[in-house]
This record gives structure tokens, C-alpha cells and sequence, in this order.
């Protein structure tokens, strides 16, 4: 389910970090809106860009840029960019947007009013790309559509939404979706999967992620994925070295994978997927809301791992994991659960500041 694809690229990552930005005290506000015209000197409020990336483009480090309500990419929709004034054009291959200084990018109406829009543009890897470190992309009510970028019927390499391989990085408060249209074919919503595995610290936070292969991809020994919700993926959540925690997963194929021993995934509302949490390694999976799954943790490797520690979840039931309503642990090598203690109570999974 998961493959290296770059150093940049695909992979699960978390762990409970704590990511502190501190702004310089001459920080600048640049202005980004839809009436707005690109030049060297915009991003004033009296004289605001156009594009994301020329605002980018005249900021500097420690500075912020507020986006207004509307549409941002391919602006006539022509799958080339820079045909039309104001389009994103950052002249780097690969991505739309590419967050290349350490800035505070966040909208001023919000993720349903301002959109980062590349579902026409074709040759992309990935919609937006924080290449800088100490960058905050997005914020409770105050960040961005982001959709997938578009893929021919021919195209193998895979896409995403929101990438990073950076530190000190937050991504916060978005809705990262895809439209399948035109033989889409997309992987990862929000990355942060580095090969090999660093101590890069990243909080991906209060988004909404839906449609993708991987709807989040997360490998890090200090990575937080915190507080998102997962919908409608192949696999909504990929957790490497690093903490899941507070997390709603639903609709998805597999709800949440493991893949390290270190991997932590607790308190977290896994309901109504194909399969509650697939875990090939063992980790620590425990407090979480388990029930409502075709499966709720399925064990099922080669080689086997010697145990999977799972207690002190709630299966549906007070009985513990087994036969409907609760659910049970399956997979050929389901006896290398640990399962008691569970819980005999559910417990409130509350998600504050998404989208």
C-alpha cells in the first residue's frame, strides 16, 4: 500500500512534537486575492496579488500571507500554466504552489471559500509543496481547498496534495479532496513520509482528507497527525514511527495502517471502514473507538509479527473484541493480538477546528 517513492514523497509518519514558530517582530503581511493583480512590488491591501506564488515570491522569511476567498491555480482551465495573468507559475517542475520560504500561508474565509484548484494542470507531481522549513500551512478556519492535480489514463507516477520533507512544519485546518474525472489516478492527500526516516518535526492537524489512495501518509520519529478526519480513501491513515491520536476515520477501505514497531495509535474514532486498523507490525494501538468495520484490526503478515498490542479499546461492546455488534480481530495471524484489558465503554473522540 505504501511506496517509497522519493525522499520527498509517500510514507506514514507521526509522534506527539510539539511544533513552536516564532514570528519576527518586523514580520510582513502580504495579500493575496482574487482582484488582485501580480507585480513585484504587490501584496499590499490596497494592492493585492493575484497569485500565491508571487506573494511568496516578495515575501521573506517570518513573514505571513492572507489569502482571500476564491480560486487559485489554472485560472482558464487550458492545463498550462502562466497562459493567463495571476495563475500560479512558481517555474518549478512539479508542483503548483511550492512553499519554498518559511512563511504563514492562511486564507482569510476559510477552506470551503478559497480554493488551490490544479485538477486541470497535467505533468505535476503535487499540488502544494512546503520545501522550506519553519512554515505553517493553514490554521483552524482559515485554510484551503486542495485538490489533486490532474492524471492522464497514461500517466504512472503517482500524486498528491500537500507534500513535505521539511521541519517545523504545521499543516492545519484544510480540505485536501480529490475529483475523479478523466481517469484520475492520485495517491497521498497530505505527506509527510521521508526516506530515510528523520527527526523532522511536523504537526498535520485538524484537516479533512478525501478520495485519495492514502489519504494521509505520515513517517517520522517526531510527527503528530492529530484531530483529522479521514474519509472515502483506499487507506485513510499510514502511521510510521510517530502518534495518531484523536483521529476520525470512516468510509475508508483500511482505516489506519501501522508500519513500525513504534508506531502509536491511540484515542482515535476508527468506524465503518472495510477494516478498522491493519497492522502487519506491532505498535501501540490502544484507547481507540474500534467498531462498526467489516474487521476491526486484522493481523495478517509475512513474516508474522510476534505480538500486537491493542488493549484497552472498545470493540462495540462491553463484552470486548467478537461477533457483531462488536468487532472482533481477524487475519491469518489473529492470535498474536493482545487484546485484554479492553474497554467496556466508548470514548468521546471530539474533533475541534477542522474544516
Amino acid at each position: 500500500m505504501l511506496r517509497n517513492i522519493s525522499a520527498r514523497r509517500a510514507f506514514p509518519l507521526l509522534a506527539l512534537a510539539v511544533v513552536v514558530l516564532c514570528p519576527r517582530a518586523d514580520a510582513t503581511t502580504w495579500r493575496v486575492a482574487n482582484n488582485g493583480v501580480d507585480s513585484p512590488t504587490c501584496g499590499t491591501t490596497a494592492d493585492p496579488c493575484r497569485s500565491i506564488t508571487q506573494a511568496i515570491a516578495n515575501a521573506s522569511d517570518g513573514d505571513r500571507i492572507v489569502v482571500g476567498p476564491g480560486t487559485y491555480g489554472d485560472l482558464n482551465s487550458d492545463g498550462i500554466l502562466g497562459n493567463s495573468p495571476g495563475e500560479e507559475n512558481s517555474g518549478v517542475i512539479g508542483c503548483m504552489v511550492c512553499v519554498n520560504k518559511s512563511v504563514t500561508l492562511i486564507s482569510s474565509d476559510g477552506a470551503a471559500e478559497t480554493v488551490i484548484d490544479a485538477r486541470d494542470v497535467p505533468n505535476l507531481s503535487e499540488n502544494v509543496a512546503i520545501t522550506a522549513d519553519n512554515v505553517k500551512f493553514g490554521a483552524a478556519g482559515q485554510g484551503f481547498t486542495v485538490t489533486n492535480v490532474l492524471t492522464l489514463p497514461d500517466q504512472e507516477n503517482p500524486t498528491f496534495g500537500v507534500t513535505t520533507s521539511s521541519d517545523q512544519v504545521i499543516i492545519r485546518g484544510n480540505r485536501v479532496m480529490v475529483e475523479h474525472s478523466q481517469g484520475t489516478i492520485t495517491f497521498i492527500g497530505i505527506s509527510a513520509a521521508n526516506f530515510p526516516v528523520n527527526d523532522n518535526t511536523v504537526l498535520i492537524e485538524g484537516n479533512q482528507v478525501m478520495g485519495w489512495e492514502q489519504g494521509i501518509a505520515a513517517a517520522g520519529v517526531n510527527i503528530t497527525v492529530r484531530q483529522n478526519t479521514v474519509q472515502f480513501n483506499g487507506l485513510g491513515l499510514a502511521i510510521g514511527p510517530g502518534t495518531a491520536k484523536g483521529n476520525v476515520a470512516t468510509d475508508n477501505f483500511i482505516g489506519i495502517q501501522t508500519y513500525d514497531i513504534t508506531a502509536i495509535v491511540k484515542e482515535n474514532a476508527i468506524l465503518g471502514n472495510g477494516t478498522g486498523i491493519l497492522a502487519p507490525v506491532n505498535g501501540t494501538i490502544q484507547n481507540n473507538n474500534i467498531f462498526g468495520n467489516g474487521c476491526g484490526l486484522d493481523v495478517a503478515a509475512f513474516p508474522a509479527p510476534t505480538q500486537v498490542t491493542a488493549t484497552n479499546n472498545y470493540w462495540g461492546a462491553a463484552t470486548g473484541p467478537g461477533p457483531a455488534p462488536a468487532n472482533g480481530v481477524c487475519g491469518a495471524e489473529a492470535s498474536v493480538a493482545v487484546v485484554i484489558p479492553f474497554a467496556t465503554h466508548p470514548f468521546t473522540v471530539t474533533l475541534t477546528g477542522t474544516p
